[in-house]
């Protein structure tokens, strides 16, 4: 029984061990198993990491981040402009500003909230509104400023004020020397000559002119063009600032050109000096008659538009000034108008079919006759008429009782004027004028300057004006209808073209025609009046002549020069049945003294 038992024993002791090594096994088996499992998430965490680290990384190079454009603005507020030429988008996490004047130096930081900046695109107004940060910019401090993505990428850019910053600077005057009452040219070179800086701020030029004379309508300089204002230079480049100035003065006056930038850093600024020369002999102007490289006279003429008819008995005013532009004395001995008709083998008599009547003192002296048909000659009497240099002589007459062959109306004739003088005979040419041929009356019609408002008198007649630099004139411009009963239509113009540099120009008169009738100013200096008739001119008064009176400052000049003043009309007359258009072309002389 004993040996019996203790085999059993034996075989519960060989079981149980069985059992205990199963266990163990499965044992074993589980924890290699969550070894292995272990190893695999290390392995995938290890992978996952190695993918967000690549991701990052790729996104950080397709992401290019640059700040553009940096600038305060005039509440003291930053403003950048920040561009992503990169593929994908940045999100921009911060902006860092390090004030590098203080001491020690201080840094301010600020989040940007993940702003987003598309690929190739940009980003404007960081600072001042999208978004606005809480930080005032101050004008004498130099500053660094950061920008940093989320990827880790940053742009970096530095701000100096103006004030801090000397800039290159020139000046040009454009001509260096000027005649006066010319304008000059300004060119004012502003370049940022900073390598590793910005400027804090856009820039205005400032520009003062001194002139070495005493201030006075003679003495002065006009701004006529302005230079651009609040200009961002960018490091590196060249902004070219445009002035123009009108500049009056003496002969051998000084102009001094000062040019800055506002709130420039002190002593950063550059002079430019010019100065004011006399007129050549050979210089040529358009505001003013002037000697040519031939000594030869200039002609202003008068004649009238249309020409009246036949039956009228009545005559208007023909004639020319003849000026002398030279330093030398001219002697006129001969004048001579001549019309000629469009019509072959025609028996048009345009001028000088009466008796011409000469206009005294217009000039004082010689004879006015018709030694052929369509020609009409003054001569001079015992001595020819001398014209001093810088001076002009009118040699005015009336005539009429003008006829066509058929009595046919003529819209369109030639009429020339020579002038024989001791340099020689020179001619001017290229007037048209329409002739009126039906029988009975018709208008004559001419314009001219007068002593006498609505004046029709060849006693008040005035061909050449005189006046001092820098004093007023008073000029009675009229328009006037030598035959009685027949109409220049109400609405016809008067027309007054005032020469460049005569300033000021005030109408203080216009009876007879409509309002407003003021002056009109144009970019070259140059001024017109041109004002509507409010009633027909019939030539009964006060409809014969009507006047427009002003005033006007003669400009500054340095020897006495030759203005030409040209009263025109424009319209029809007889109900719109021919058209209106005399020509009186007056001088206006100027003199320094």
């Amino acid at each position: 029984m004993k040996k019996l038992a203790k085999n059993n024993q034996k075989h519960q002791r060989k079981g149980l061990s069985s059992v205990v090594g199963a266990v163990f096994m499965v044992l074993v088996m589980i924890g290699a198993l969550n070894v292995i499992l272990l190893a695999m998430r290390q392995q995938d965490s290890v992978t996952q990491t190695l993918i967000d680290k690549s991701s990052a990384s790729l996104s950080r190079l397709n992401e290019q981040i640059s700040i553009a454009d940096t600038r305060v603005t005039s509440s003291n507020k930053l403003n950048m402009t920040v561009i992503n030429t990169g593929a994908a988008a940045a999100k921009l996490a911060s902006i860092y500003i390090v004030n590098e004047t203080a001491s020690p130096k201080t840094q301010y930081r600020f989040d940007l909230n993940s702003l987003g900046v598309d690929g190739r695109q940009s980003k404007t107004n960081i600072g001042s509104t999208s978004p606005s940060l809480p930080f005032t910019v101050k004008s004498d401090t130099v500053y660094t400023v950061k920008v940093v993505t989320m990827a880790g990428n940053s742009a970096v850019v530095k701000l100096t004020p103006l004030k801090a910053l000397p800039l290159k600077m020139a000046a040009y005057m454009i001509p260096p020397s000027i005649t006066t009452g010319e304008n000059v040219t300004i060119l004012f070179a502003v370049t940022n000559n900073a390598t590793d800086t910005n400027l804090a701020q856009t820039v205005s030029p400032q520009i003062s002119v001194s002139i070495s004379c005493v201030a006075s309508p003679t003495c002065a300089s006009t701004l006529k063009v302005a230079a651009d204002t609040n200009v961002l230079i960018p490091k590196g480049t060249t902004y070219l600032f445009k002035s123009v100035y009108e500049i009056k003065g003496p002969v051998a006056t000084t102009i001094t050109f000062n040019a800055s930038l506002t709130n420039a850093k002190p002593g950063n600024y550059v002079i430019e000096k010019g100065r004011i020369i006399s007129i050549s002999s050979a210089n040529v102007a358009n505001t003013f008659l002037f000697a040519r490289l031939v000594q030869q006279p200039e002609m202003q003429v008068i004649f009238p538009n249309p020409f009246g008819g036949t039956g009228s008995g009545a005559q208007a005013v023909w004639g020319a000034i003849v000026s002398n532009p030279t330093e030398g004395t001219m002697h006129v001995r001969k004048l001579v108008i001549t019309g000629f008709s469009p019509r072959a083998n025609s028996n048009d008599k345009i001028i000088c079919n009466d008796t011409p009547t000469a206009i005294a003192n217009m000039p004082g002296t010689g004879t006015w006759s018709c030694p052929a048909t369509n020609t009409a000659i003054w001569k001079m009497g015992a001595s020819p008429v001398s014209i001093l240099p810088h001076m002009s002589e009118a040699f005015w007459v009336k005539m009429g009782a003008p006829s066509t062959g058929g009595s046919n109306d003529i819209e369109s004739l030639l009429v020339n004027y020579n002038v024989f003088t001791d340099w020689g005979q020179f001619t001017k040419t290229g007037y048209d004028m329409g002739l009126k041929g039906a029988a009975g009356n018709h208008p004559m019609i001419n314009a001219f300057s007068s002593k006498v408002i609505g004046s029709l008198s060849t006693a008040n007649m005035v061909g050449v004006m005189n006046v001092t630099q820098g004093q007023q004139i008073k000029v009675n411009a009229t328009i006037a209808n030598f035959v009685s009963g027949v109409n220049a239509d109400a609405g016809s113009r008067l027309v007054i073209d005032i020469p460049q540099d005569f300033s000021s120009v005030n109408v203080l008169s216009s009876t007879g025609f409509n309002a407003p009738c003021v002056p009109t100013p144009f970019s070259d200096g140059s001024t017109q009046i041109a004002c509507t008739l409010t009633a027909a001119l019939s030539g009964t008064a006060p409809n014969d002549a009507r006047t427009i009176q002003f005033t006007a400052i003669a400009p500054a000049v340095d020897i006495n020069k030759l203005y030409v003043l040209y009263l025109l009309a424009d319209g029809t007359s007889e109900g719109n049945t021919f058209a209106i258009g005399p020509v009186g072309e007056m001088i206006l002389r100027v003199t320094t003294s």
